[in-house]
């Protein structure tokens, strides 16, 4: 069947009905171009009968200029080649060309053209958009990373990056330092590279996203481990979250510091062993510092008696002004013999002393030292001798310290010159450094920073510093001693001298931070100081760590101190329990068996007794040790109406614990044999105790007398004597020998060596 035939008015009402939908079509359409960030042309002929504002706007034309002109108008010579040669009617897909904007400029952009029906006719729809800048965007991408590459291959740095763990590059440097093919190092985890007690601290950090600089210990592909100091930030590397890692190998550094530690502790312990009193004063005579042998020759027991006094609180009132005199001869730059004075104790008795004063510089100011001793007849060879050698180890201590300086410094001045080659290299990484860099000039006005400095003068002055801002003026200024201590170094570094040292300020929550700081100066081509430049990095966590640890330290030197007080104060109970004994004893061989027994607990307690009074607990000093057990052993058994003289020639000796107690009885029995036995045909006798030390630090101890020696054919080796036999046996325990001369009086003669511990 056929469709029936519609009358004139019906097509009519049904034209009309289409061209309605179609200006409705057309309407959205005009809308929707105007809200395109495209630009939408419609061709009819080639000719531009509607385009957009977005395409007036890429263009450069108002609408009414470009109504009514042809397409290849705007459309670059060169690029109309190609539109000839290319049925671009056909092509659905995008292309580029050339359009020339209003001004003549040549504008890259991306064209995409549709046949369409516009009002009826036949017509073409073009959408175009300028890429000029995305592709500017693209060559900034691979210039910025073949610029990153050139820097990381410059740096003497391992430099490497990895997404979360996984090693994805790196620089020559990188495998150089940990021993491994590029090939190796691809296939690897960056967590393999440090050591396996570290890892899980290395993970901590790349799952925290930390920017700080920290230690660890790497490992090569030999197995051998090395301390690194690490620097790592987080970046986008080819549009992916990754993570770039600067390693530096800081093994000489932690060797140095390890060594400076060493020479530091043994001048602390030459001053603290020193016999002679040793004061630093400030210019005014305030005392600043005390060994502990100032303390006992002026007669006070506690440091805190001495801090914060003068030195005038010490010396009788005539002379004030002889000290004065001698204060301005010396800041003249005299050099001042020794000098006798009376000091007044503690207790308010006088003794005579000689002193000499020294100019030197104590934290970093001005300040005298003095060194004084008592004069003592008897005792002033013995401290004459042992000043030679403090003198003597001082000067060997110096003479290394300043060579092991000498090569460290000449190192460290050729790798400055190497990184001043490389420092327009290194910007970047400089940049992503956690360390605080910056210059000055001589007028203190900044000349470069990295971002991290200027957010430490953020957070501690509430200020961000610019280009040639003045650090101590204005909004940059702290407290009147810092900023001195400050200029003092700046003005040292503009000096030509490296400075290196740690400060503190509060930020503006008051929390302090700390801060290892570098001043290091930089020369011109004539040698002069033109800048300084700086160099810092937080070390708060070190500070506060090692707080802690002295804290620690302190606890348990008390522990250690009270252990021995104990054992003294228990040795003293036992030593009175067999003195309460005796007292109900008739028998005359057991009472000198018990004081015999009282006299070797004595001469363990005085061990005790020196440990309790020192700082030092792995050491005794057995000089004032053997006085003492000498001395109560000569008023326990002197035989009645004799005169026994004591005669001693000691060398300053410290023993360890192990040696000290077997030593120290040693003495006790053979100097009790001697005190019983050796003067009873005489009225008089000498008893002469000797202690020497030679430089392989053997021990030659000898007890003699001149009485009337041991009865021939008897082996003092195999003996029923109890206190022989304790002899041998202790002897053998210090891993020593034993003689004896028996020709006038009896003489027994022990040798060991202090490094032997049982």
């Amino acid at each position: 069947m056929f469709p029936k035939k519609k009358s004139s008015d019906e097509l009519v009402e049904e034209i009309s009905k289409l061209r309605l939908k179609i200006d409705e079509l057309n309407d959205r359409y005009m809308k929707f171009s105007e809200a395109s960030l495209e630009g939408i042309v419609i061709l009819e002929n080639q000719e531009i009968r509607e385009i957009n504002s977005a395409g007036c706007k890429i263009l450069g034309y108002g609408e009414k200029e470009l109504i009514g002109r042809k397409a290849y108008d705007f459309i670059s010579p060169e690029d109309l080649a190609q539109l000839a040669a290319t049925n671009v009617r056909k092509d659905k897909n995008s292309y580029l060309l050339n359009i020339i904007t209003n001004g003549g400029v040549k504008m890259e952009s991306e064209i995409k053209a549709q046949d369409i029906t516009y009002k009826g006719l036949k017509a073409r729809a073009l959408v175009f958009r300028n890429v000029s800048d995305r592709r500017k965007v693209q060559e900034l991408e691979k210039e910025s990373e073949a610029r990153f590459r050139s820097l990381s291959e410059a740096s003497f740095e391992a430099v490497l990056i990895h997404e979360n763990g996984k090693i994805i590059d790196f620089n020559e440097t990188c495998c150089n330092m940990l021993g491994y093919s590029p090939e190796e190092l691809l296939n690897m985890s960056a967590f393999e590279l440090a050591v396996a007690e570290d890892r899980h601290f290395l993970q901590e950090q790349v799952r925290a996203e930390i920017q700080k600089p920290y230690e660890t210990r790497a490992l090569r592909k030999d197995g051998s481990e090395f301390f690194a100091e690490i620097n790592a930030k987080q970046f986008t590397y080819k549009g992916k979250k990754a993570r770039v890692v600067a390693i530096r190998d800081i093994s000489d550094r932690k060797e140095y510091e390890r060594k400076l530690k060493m020479v530091k502790d043994d001048y602390e312990n030459l001053i603290r062993q020193s016999p002679d009193g040793i004061f630093i004063l400030d210019e005014k005579g305030k005392i600043l510092f005390a060994n502990p042998s100032a303390h006992r020759i002026v007669g006070i027991d506690s440091p805190k008696e001495f801090i914060g006094k003068s030195i005038f609180d010490f010396a009788l009132p005539g002379q004030h002004r002889k000290i004065r005199e001698n204060g301005f001869l010396l800041k003249g730059g005299h050099d001042l013999p020794f000098i006798k004075m009376n000091v007044l104790r503690g207790d308010g008795s006088v003794v005579e002393i000689e002193y000499k004063p020294v100019l030197i510089d104590y934290q970093e100011k001005k300040a005298i030292l003095v060194v004084y001793h008592d004069i003592d007849f008897q005792e002033q060879l013995s401290r004459e001798r042992t000043r030679y050698k403090i003198s003597e180890e001082t000067n060997k201590a110096l003479k290394k310290e300043i060579e092991e300086r000498k090569k460290i410094e000449d190192k460290l001045s050729a790798s400055k010159e190497q990184y001043k080659e490389q420092s327009a290299k290194l910007n970047s990484i400089i940049e992503s450094s956690s360390h605080l860099v910056w210059t000055v000039n001589k007028q203190m006005a900044l000349t470069s920073f990295n971002e991290n400095f200027a957010k430490s003068m953020q957070d501690a002055y509430g200020r961000r510093p610019s280009i040639k801002s003045v650090l101590n003026k204005g909004k940059f200024i702290s407290t009147k001693e810092y900023n001195e201590f400050w200029n003092k170094k700046f003005k040292a570094a503009f000096d030509g001298k490296s400075q290196h040292f740690e400060t503190n300020l509060k930020n503006k929550q008051g929390i302090p931070v700390w801060r290892e700081i570098f001043l290091n100066p930089i020369f011109d081509e004539k040698g002069k100081v033109k800048e300084v430049s700086g160099i810092g990095h937080d070390i708060t966590e070190k500070k506060l760590a090692e707080e802690k640890i002295k804290q620690s330290l302190k606890e348990k030197e008390v522990l250690l101190k009270e252990v021995h007080h104990r054992v003294k104060n228990n040795l003293q109970v036992i030593s009175s329990i067999l003195n309460l004994q005796s007292s109900y004893v008739a028998d005359k061989k057991t009472i000198d068996l018990l004081k015999e027994s009282q006299n070797r607990i004595k001469s363990m307690s005085f061990i005790h007794e020196s440990l309790y009074q020192t700082k030092d607990f792995t050491s005794v000093n057995f000089s004032e040790y053997v006085q003492n057990i000498s001395n109560n052993l000569l008023l326990s058994y002197r035989p009645k109406g004799k005169k026994i003289r004591l005669k001693q020639k000691i060398d300053n000796v410290f023993l360890n614990l192990d040696l000290a107690i077997p030593c120290g009885l040693v003495i006790n029995e053979l100097m009790s044999n001697a005190l019983k036995y050796a003067f009873t045909k005489k009225s008089n006798g000498i008893l002469i105790i000797t202690i020497e030390v030679d430089k392989k630090e053997n021990v030659r101890l000898t007890i003699s007398d001149n009485g009337s020696g041991l009865p021939k054919g008897l082996d003092y080796r195999n003996t029923q004597s109890l206190g022989l036999q304790l002899v041998m046996v202790l002897v053998s325990q210090l891993r020593g020998t034993i003689s004896l001369e028996n020709k006038k009086g009896t003489k027994y003669i022990v040798t060991f060596n202090k490094r032997n511990v049982n």
